[in-house]
């Protein structure tokens, strides 16, 4: 068996930053800027693949995980802790395997897996896992198989995404279903995940840093995670104007929230519906002044045409989509990144 553990060649690193003490999303300076949350969730790997082409028929991976401290009841380990494996194609990415660890609380630990490869070359994307923290990572492929570099993305440019739990992952049943790693294969576009769970609150230094990365298109989804109606108002419109002077001509997409029945509570109600305005206000706003490099996603919408019997299946603990609700998501928010991306290769 030959091993790689440099991803600097033929196998490469996407969505992560590498450091001494393993991965992170943001520079652990910004991460500190930000909040507490974001400092503690910054070595969260959501977002994270290793990207190569072989014709081995084994693949085998070696992964030592940093010491989590909590582990959440509403979605699996497989999701928090592992790894997915799919064989890409045109516009689609076919599932081959998880690697499926313990919850391991408090201490470094190490596990192991093979996954079976089909016959001849063929090109394949790894997901890290959505929660906790990855210290290394180690591949083995057969003795005499050839391992070259994964073709280009068609859309190079990261689509960027900030947001709440729901963006970095949370209920997905593996790390590679939820939404922007749906889009990622469907659109066949590099992306980045600034998902922080309870952490994304709109702040003015999470907004600079984004502004000063060179994203293809930017999506700001992060109504969940503002405490109030009026913290998502005094927030959501000037976040999105320092991106925008930053980026002139950049694709930006706003979702609100994902509500998939309405809420039987009437105070519920009243609070999305006031929050999908103020999104929707950022939106008009920016085609008042003749912007026309913005969405609005509707987040009321995506479950739009299922019977009422089904869309509870939709979300695994009434706020957190489950992959039939991450599915929905990516069609609706797809659409409106995919009308600023076809025909791309930036």
């Amino acid at each position: 068996m030959k091993t790689v553990s440099d991803f600097d060649g033929p196998v490469t690193l996407h969505g992560l930053l590498t450091t001494a003490d393993g991965y992170l999303r943001l520079p652990a300076d910004v991460a500190a800027s930000v909040n507490d949350g974001t400092v503690q969730l910054n070595n969260n790997t959501t977002g994270g693949r290793l990207r190569f082409a072989t014709d081995s028929r084994t693949l085998h991976l070696s992964v030592t995980f940093t010491g989590r401290d909590f582990a959440y009841p509403n979605m699996p380990v497989m999701a928090q802790s592992g790894f997915d494996l799919y064989a890409d194609g045109a516009g689609t990415g076919t599932y081959l395997g998880s690697l499926v660890t313990e919850n391991r609380l408090g201490e470094d630990c190490r596990a192991d897996c093979d996954f079976s490869l089909p016959e001849g070359m063929r090109d394949y994307t790894l997901y890290f896992p959505m929660y906790g923290g990855v210290r290394e990572v180690t591949l083995g492929f057969d003795d005499g198989a050839t391992v070259v570099a994964h073709r280009p993305y068609r859309v190079r440019k990261p689509v960027v995404y900030y947001g709440s739990s729901i963006t970095h992952g949370a209920s997905a049943g593996r790390p590679g279903s939820c939404y922007p790693a749906i889009l990622s294969r469907w659109l066949d576009t590099e992306f980045l995940n600034l998902g922080f769970s309870g952490s994304a609150k709109g702040e003015p230094t999470m907004a600079r840093y984004i502004a000063g990365l060179d994203p293809s298109v930017f999506v700001m989804d992060y109504d969940h995670n503002a405490p109030s109606a009026e913290h998502l108002a005094d927030t959501h419109e000037p976040f999105f104007r320092t991106v925008r002077a930053a980026h002139p001509d950049l694709p930006v997409v706003f979702v609100s929230r994902p509500v998939f029945f309405e809420p039987l509570r009437d105070e519920e109600k009243r609070d999305n519906d006031r929050r999908r305005e103020i999104i929707r206000k950022t939106y008009e706003n920016a085609v008042a002044t003749g912007d026309k490099n913005v969405a609005f996603v509707d987040g009321g919408t995506f479950a739009d045409g299922l019977p009422a019997v089904l869309r509870a299946g939709c979300t695994q603990d009434g706020v957190h989509p489950s992959d039939a609700g991450f599915a929905l998501m990516a069609q609706k928010i797809g659409a409106a990144v995919r009308a600023f991306t076809e025909g791309s290769e930036q």
